[in-house]
Formats: C-alpha cells, sequence, structure tokens
C-alpha cells in the first residue's frame, strides 16, 4: 500500500519514508523529560505500518535508548533487553532517582 504525500519531477515522496527517517533522527531535545520523549514514539507504527506488533515493539525500545541525551545511560538501559518502551522508561526513571539520590547525599 502506497501512501503518497506528493510528487515532483516524476519521483514520489511516501509517508512512511518520512517517518523513517524521522525514526532514524530523532534523540531526546535537552527540555525534554524521558516520558515526552517516549510518547513521541509512536513513529514505528506509522514508519512500519505492516510490520508486527512485536517489530515494532523492539523497533520502538532500540530507536528510544538510542536517541537518549545521554548515551552512558542508554547502555545500561540496553544492556536489560527491555522489551517494551514502558519497561525501558521505568528503568530509566529508576536510574535517575538513583543518580538523584546520589548526588543529594554527596551536597554537604
Amino acid at each position: 500500500m502506497d501512501y503518497e504525500i506528493g510528487s515532483g519531477n516524476g519521483m514520489h515522496i511516501y509517508v512512511w519514508h518520512v517517518y523513517q527517517a524521522q525514526l532514524r533522527n530523532r534523540k531526546q531535545r535537552y527540555e525534554e523529560t524521558l516520558r515526552q520523549y517516549e510518547a513521541y514514539l509512536c513513529i514505528p507504527n506509522l514508519a512500519y505500518p505492516t510490520a508486527p506488533a512485536e517489530v515494532i515493539e523492539q523497533l520502538s525500545v532500540s530507536c528510544y535508548v538510542d536517541g537518549l541525551r545521554v548515551p552512558e545511560i542508554g547502555q545500561l538501559v540496553r544492556l536489560a533487553r527491555h522489551k517494551t518502551t514502558s519497561e525501558a522508561l521505568a528503568h530509566l526513571l529508576e536510574i535517575e532517582s538513583v543518580k538523584e539520590a546520589s548526588r543529594v547525599a554527596t551536597i554537604p
């Protein structure tokens, strides 16, 4: 199924190609919370409309972790091999709380 959004000079631009590019290039913005960034990840459904749900979910997790602002935290989450973005988000929030607690404990 083609989702044509326009054409020019005989070339067709398809919606899913745009979504795939957005998905590949999307990174967490500085002001964006982990939850806001996770909410953006409905794009795999649009980029790969015919893919099975489990493939979409794994792609979402992978893109979510790859686009995190702090790559070291992404590595920790990647090692856990979460199956859903909700699991990855919960792990990330836990890491953030531990880091914050450690930081507060070391402030004199």
